[in-house]
């Protein structure tokens, strides 16, 4: 979206990404630690981005959106993952 003038960007299944990247045979805390530092690395990105950037469009399987709203999706999609980790260790 920062390279591209309101670009159309399409849904992607999840479970097969998981599957085609191994996700289910990896080690846990290897996992996490390369999770974290993607993260680590993604909030590096987002701390330079301007309000101009962060008001970026495009579509996202047909809806407008912002960079902005990419953002937040990304948040809420981590969100469910650290809920679903929490229950799987009795933690919520």
């Amino acid at each position: 979206m920062l390279g591209e003038n309101a670009p159309a960007l399409e849904g992607f299944d999840g479970g097969a990404v998981a599957q085609g990247r191994g996700y289910p045979s990896q080690d846990a805390h290897r996992a996490a630690q390369d999770f974290a530092t993607a993260r680590r690395e993604l909030v590096g990105l987002l701390s330079q981005l301007t309000s101009t950037d962060l008001e970026r469009r495009a579509t996202f399987c047909g809806a407008p959106v912002t960079f902005a709203d990419v953002v937040g999706m990304v948040v809420s999609h981590d969100a469910e993952h650290r809920e679903e980790i929490e229950r799987l260790l009795g933690k919520g």
